[in-house]
């Protein structure tokens, strides 16, 4: 798998140089406000919790909260930049990078907000009615990196961690794999 400090060094490389399909990633600061949606239990864990994602599987099913790393960005803030839903992301806190496909659209005055798992891969307390963190969230959005579909944790791991790869410059050195991280 690899290693998180092979992620950071790809991370600040491709924020500082970063190119994907002939476009700048989108590099935004916010904190982490915890979302449930999409989760079969999200009404019970999330008071606003909503059982459907804007993005859906194949079959209609919502994207889970709960085992999916997604982030969601809010309503209508986003497509000027070329970014849409099923793209992906690497997402940073603490020298944690984790990478995530944009699966929900929330409210246009909130910037900063992930699934369950995303933040549990992080190190955020994933509890969504008192999880999250005020700051320090470092959110990379590769606009056109994405086939439209939620995917699954270790599709999206290793779609994230090669177009991170591909946008850092380092294409030769070392390629994703397979594995979590």
């Amino acid at each position: 798998a690899l290693d998180q400090v092979y992620l950071n060094r790809m991370f600040d490389n491709a924020r500082i140089n970063g190119i994907h399909n002939g476009r700048r990633p989108v590099y935004f600061r916010a904190g982490m406000t915890i979302d449930a949606d999409g989760s079969p239990r999200a009404r019970q864990i999330d008071p606003t919790g909503q059982l459907n994602t804007s993005l859906r599987h194949q079959d209609g099913r919502s994207v889970n909260a709960e085992t999916v790393p997604y982030f969601v960005l809010p309503g209508g803030q986003y497509k000027h930049l070329g970014i849409k839903l099923g793209d992906m992301a690497a997402v940073r806190y603490n020298g944690k990078v984790a990478c995530a496909v944009f699966a929900d659209v929330g409210p246009r005055h909130k910037l900063g907000e992930g699934s369950m798992a995303l933040a549990q891969q992080l190190g955020i307390n994933h509890n969504p009615r008192n999880g999250g963190v005020g700051g320090g969230v470092e959110y990379m959005v590769f606009p056109g990196s994405g086939n439209g579909t939620p995917g699954d944790h270790q599709r999206n791991h290793f779609a994230g961690a090669r177009v991170l790869q591909n946008a850092s410059g380092d294409v030769q050195r070392q390629r994703p794999t397979r594995r979590y991280v």
